[in-house]
């Protein structure tokens, strides 16, 4: 297998035996081995709250936004916590699940 050691804060992995690995989606919390399902937001009085988002595995394929010819699975964001809106922005940022975010 390709057993590559991912970058703790900056990238994920999928299948450690198979991919390789990627880029934290914006917004997300990677810790080198997947996204974490949660959002640290300051608050007024200084403090972090955790918000629980959700992130689900989908299919790629990078040719079709005009990246190197890829075909791999992203983690694609599909739920964000209460008063938050999820947004992929124009129709071809809905094929770069990388960029989606609350």
């Amino acid at each position: 297998g390709v057993c590559e050691a991912c970058l703790a804060g900056s990238q994920y992995i999928i299948d450690p035996d198979q991919s390789k690995c990627l880029d934290c989606p914006t917004g997300g919390i990677c810790n080198g081995s997947d996204v974490q399902e949660y959002l640290l937001e300051a608050q007024d009085d200084g403090t972090l709250q955790n918000f629980t988002v959700l992130w689900e595995i989908v299919p790629y394929v990078a040719a079709l936004v005009g990246e190197e010819d890829t075909e791999e699975d992203r983690a694609r964001l599909i739920e964000c916590p209460p008063g938050y809106l999820l947004v992929r922005g124009s129709p071809e940022d809905d094929l770069r699940p990388q960029d989606d975010q609350c």
